[in-house]
């Protein structure tokens, strides 16, 4: 008789730092299984969220604390920048070769970013051709990070131990995580929104079955629902934030409090609305044939059914609440990993460890 050998190998650590949280998750490869390992998450202190020296402190003392602590594996991790210090821009271009595609997006970046551009690190994803009248060009979504910005992350993960294995970016990583449950020819010809709802932004990708075909990173997030709350409310932010914890709460109630604040929000809601679709009528304008056919809600704020439900109403889509942690398990050894009340806010970290897995399956 034969003997079976079961072959289990852990998958990098993914670094999720966003502008609130730091989340860090690690899972490993059972088999045909995904397993989870480990999992931790920490609020990043205020006063380190706008001090940069102060946050690499922060982070490199958090992580080693992790590392000792709660049952991670090895060194390599992948770290996703975060979204406040990345570049996003969709840009049309005439046909060129490869190898010139990445001069000619240089010279198309020039004066619009932030940033010199020979300080950038860019990189793209081609979506497709794109046709006019006069010539067939194409559709290029660009992505670009000050170069400082990437060695000050490297070194506060060497300052952690870690070895930095790759460095991504939050709309990659989103699908990274999901990319794995959209590889059949039917998800391949449908459009899927996926909407990360955070604490300063809010992410808009579209793919076709596991391809991104639109990116965009719009400033604008939790922060400044709250803040429209409190003014309208005549709230301290602090009490604003207790009552937001009331409603995750009681999300399935009708509390009295809870209908006030949603109420409060509502103008802000029609902002953020419009800004999204902004960016549906840009992806209309590619493939005005493959409408968005639904809409996924994830990050800290999908927690929050009713405002979901509230931005999928004016979206007119169907929607749900991403689970990033399906058709997964956790490890047998690590049965005290509870991760089931904030499941949607990991979909970056998620996706930064198991990415290796799914460009290797590709």
């Amino acid at each position: 008789m034969k003997m079976k050998i079961l072959k289990t190998r852990s998958l990098p650590i993914g670094i999720d730092i966003g502008s609130a949280y730091v989340k860090v998750v690690q899972f490993q490869q059972n088999e045909d299984k995904l397993e989870l390992i480990a999992a931790a998450r920490m609020s990043i202190p205020v006063q380190c969220r706008d001090d940069s020296d102060k946050k690499m402190d922060f982070l490199a003392e958090f992580l080693r604390g992790i590392l000792k602590e709660q049952g991670f594996r090895g060194k390599r991790c992948i770290i996703s920048i975060p979204a406040s210090e990345t570049f996003l821009q969709h840009i049309k271009t005439a046909r060129v070769s490869p190898d010139r595609l990445n001069d000619t997006l240089r010279w198309e970046l020039q004066g619009k970013l932030p940033f010199d551009t020979n300080d950038a690190i860019i990189r793209h994803i081609v979506v497709g051709e794109v046709h006019n009248e006069r010539e067939i060009g194409l559709e290029v979504i660009v992505v670009a990070v000050q170069r400082e910005t990437v060695d000050r992350y490297l070194k506060m993960a060497s300052d952690s131990k870690l070895d930095v294995i790759g460095i991504n970016v939050e709309p990659c990583a989103i699908l990274e995580c999901f990319g794995r449950f959209l590889r059949r020819q039917e998800d391949r010809q449908r459009a899927t929104l996926f909407l990360d709802l955070g604490r300063s932004s809010t992410q808009v990708v579209i793919s076709h079955g596991s391809k991104m075909v639109f990116a965009r990173n719009i400033m604008f997030g939790a922060d400044r629902i709250d803040a429209a709350a409190a003014s309208a409310l005549n709230m301290s932010l602090e009490d604003i934030g207790i009552l937001r914890e009331k409603c995750l709460v009681s999300n399935e109630k009708a509390e009295p409090d809870c209908e006030v604040f949603y109420d409060a929000i509502g103008e802000v809601i029609e902002e953020e609305v419009r800004e999204i679709k902004k960016s549906l009528q840009y992806y209309d304008s590619i493939f005005p044939t493959k409408p968005v056919q639904r809409a996924i809600f994830l990050g800290g704020q999908a927690m929050d059914k009713q405002f979901c439900q509230m931005i999928a109403k004016r979206l007119n889509l169907p929607s749900q609440i991403g689970d990033p942690f399906v058709r997964t398990a956790i490890a047998a050894e690590n049965k005290e990993v509870d991760v089931l009340q904030t499941r949607p806010m990991w979909a970056v970290a998620v996706g930064l460890s198991v990415g290796e897995k799914v460009r290797n399956v590709a």
